[in-house]
């Protein structure tokens, strides 16, 4: 027998494949078999074609069913990422997309006014569809966008009562609280809907004098009688925030306690505030009823409890209780500061603020520690502790922090860190961002310091939402001209349409002026000089060195020699003193005051940026692309265009 070895296997498989007549007949063999497997391949794909449609149809329509599901057992997590899932297999379906637009209402997401304003436009909306978006956008979105959307409904629509309601908090907000109860009172009457009610509620406490309280407080106890749970309890959260309130007496229910015992949804809180009347009326039995109350909630829930604690004057018995929850729960931990404070026991807040618990809210943590800071007079600490407050707001996706901080510094009086905290607030770009108009005075801090960069930002996001207003599109449009980011012709002829529709506007000729003579149209330049210096609002400065410099442009250089002269650079942004000086260096006159420019260190180390501005920079990146459907210019129910609108 033959030995076996690769060698020998080796030379078998050569001479066969050597073989001419042998290798064409494994070809047609080879091709027979590959025909007769893809045949039968076509056939069994397009056999389970029809089955695979009808199992994925399945599918999502189970998804579907399931997120409704969800929606009525208000899991409104898994209704959102059913929905969504819907929504990636079918872009088109409607009923997926206003159940994923409900969601994130209800949950506050970010992306939620988007969303809403999608919805809200869509010309397949409903009536309640609109509605619900209205109150999304009323209390989430940016304020113009609010403002905007109810701007946009139909006079009948605009009438209802409960239209005017859903936009009745953002105007509480404003603080336009005497045309909120105007519009609720022409709109409703007793038969109005428990959401209705609840808004005048919110409006007469907002006031806040004896005879609305009266009635507010009978609204209140309407409801209660009324069997009207859910806004009851909201109503009840109302009025304890609200001084007199709870005060004991009609038209309270005459036990309160047992009426909130009664509902299904009522929180710590809840169960604390109905309390108050109790407290008041029976000054003897006020050291049983708050013995009840910690015997009752200490265990369950003592973050409310100690909070309620601190604002019945209770700072040292709260400090003492919650000194060992604190260790495990966040809600008590931030309330066991608040009432450290509230003693200015520093000493132990110190301590106290290096072991917070894992869950802290390290926002307030910080806001804490830039208080103790403030109370000592160390600034250096005070900004470093406002700037990590700042970071860690900038990872927060609860709801736009920077807002929150922004009015907390105001209290305090920490101007940069209510400026840094508006530019993080509106370049973030969500949340319910206040209207151009209302922040003009951090625009004008922002500028007095030179930070035209960020000047830029905010404008170009607010521009989102305010398109139509023109000293908006005038600010953005000068700036990034000066900045290089928009070419002179560009901005020429876009402040020249802006001029057209606004000519009751001269002040925005100067921004004109200075893109006509950086495009080389010194002629047009001048052309405008009358103009600009008969606007009151353009500084005295700017005409002088918008007019010199078009002077000398133009070979007038005596002339514009001696206007430029006068001016004091030193009070434009150093972006601006660049562009005016990269306008007249070209020209190489002798003599010629140009814009002084101060030294800048160049050795910043990227490392050192905060990082709130570096994640506010990717979120304005991000978010650069969102496009939000075409509303009206805001304005408020029933009045005026806004300002600057």
């Amino acid at each position: 027998m033959a030995r076996w070895s690769s060698q020998t296997t080796h030379q078998d498989i050569s001479g066969f494949s050597d073989n001419p007549h042998l290798r064409k007949e494994l070809k047609v063999w080879r091709m027979k078999v590959a025909a007769v497997v893809l045949v039968v391949l076509a056939v069994i794909g397009l056999s389970a074609k029809p089955a695979y449609r009808a199992f994925r149809e399945y599918r999502i329509n189970k998804n579907m069913e399931a997120a409704m599901v969800a929606a009525r057992l208000e899991d409104w997590g898994s209704a959102r990422d059913k929905a969504r899932s819907v929504l990636m297999a079918r872009r088109n379906d409607f009923e997926a997309f206003r159940l994923w637009t409900r969601a994130l209402g209800k949950m506050g997401e970010p992306r939620a006014y988007l969303a809403a304003a999608q919805l809200f436009t869509d010309p397949r909306a409903t009536r309640d569809d609109r509605l619900e978006c209205l109150r999304v956008l009323a209390v989430q979105a940016p304020q113009a966008v609010g403002l905007s959307a109810y701007a946009s409904l139909d006079e009948a629509l605009r009438d209802e009562a409960e239209f005017r309601a859903a936009i009745t908090p953002l105007l509480v907000k404003r603080g336009e609280f005497a045309l909120a109860e105007k519009g609720l009172r022409e709109s409703s009457g007793e038969a109005a809907p428990p959401e209705v009610k609840l808004e005048l509620l919110r409006t007469l406490c907002a006031v806040g004098d004896r005879k609305r309280m009266d009635e507010a407080r009978r609204i209140f106890a309407d409801m209660v009688s009324g069997g009207d749970e859910a806004v009851a309890l909201e109503a009840l959260l109302i009025l304890g925030e609200t001084p007199g309130g709870l005060a004991p007496g009609e038209p309270l229910p005459e036990d309160l306690p047992q009426w909130v015992a009664g509902t299904t949804k009522a929180t710590t809180l809840h169960h604390l505030l109905a309390l108050h009347p109790r407290i008041e009326a029976n000054p003897g039995d006020r050291e049983q009823i708050f013995r009840e109350a910690i015997d009752r909630f200490l265990a369950v829930d003592p973050g409310p409890l100690g909070t309620w604690l601190v604002r019945h004057n209770r700072s040292a018995q709260a400090v003492e209780l919650l000194e060992e929850p604190a260790k495990s729960s966040s809600s008590a931990y931030l309330a066991w500061l608040n009432a450290l404070l509230r003693l200015d026991r520093h000493d132990e807040l110190e301590v106290a603020l290096d072991s917070p618990p894992a869950s802290t809210d390290m926002v307030e943590v910080e806001l804490v520690r830039a208080a103790i800071a403030r109370y000592h007079g160390n600034r250096a600490a005070a900004t470093a502790a406002w700037t990590r407050a700042l970071n860690q707001a900038a990872f927060d996706g609860s709801r736009n922090r920077f807002i929150e901080i922004a009015g907390i510094a105001q209290g305090y009086d920490a101007k940069g860190a209510v400026e840094d905290a508006w530019v993080g607030a509106v370049c973030s770009g969500w949340g319910p961002l206040p209207l151009y108009t209302d922040l003009l005075h951090v625009f004008g801090r922002l500028a007095v310091k030179g930070r035209s960069e960020d000047l830029l930002a905010m404008y170009r996001v607010m521009l989102r939402f305010e398109p139509q207003n023109p000293e908006l599109i005038n600010n953005f449009n000068y700036l990034a001209l000066i900045h290089g980011i928009l070419p002179p012709e560009q901005v020429a002829d876009a402040m020249e349409a802006l001029v057209a529709q606004h000519p009751e506007m001269p002040e925005l000729d100067s921004a004109l002026m200075l893109a006509r003579m950086m495009d080389g149209d010194v002629e047009g330049a001048l052309g405008l000089v009358p103009k600009v210096r008969a606007s009151e609002r353009v500084a005295p400065m700017m005409k002088e060195a918008l007019e010199g410099s078009a002077l000398v442009l133009a070979g007038k250089t005596a002339e514009g020699r001696a206007l430029l002269s006068q001016v004091n650079w030193r009070i434009f942004m150093r972006q601006e003193r660049i562009a005016f000086r990269d306008l007249l260096i070209k020209l190489q006159i002798a003599g010629l005051p140009l814009p002084e420019l101060e030294r800048i260190e160049s050795d910043t180390d990227v490392d050192q940026v905060p990082a709130w501005r570096k994640a506010v920079e990717k979120l304005e990146r991000d978010r650069s692309n969102d496009v939000l459907p075409a509303l009206p210019a805001p304005r408020l129910p029933g009045q005026y265009e806004l300002p600057g609108s």
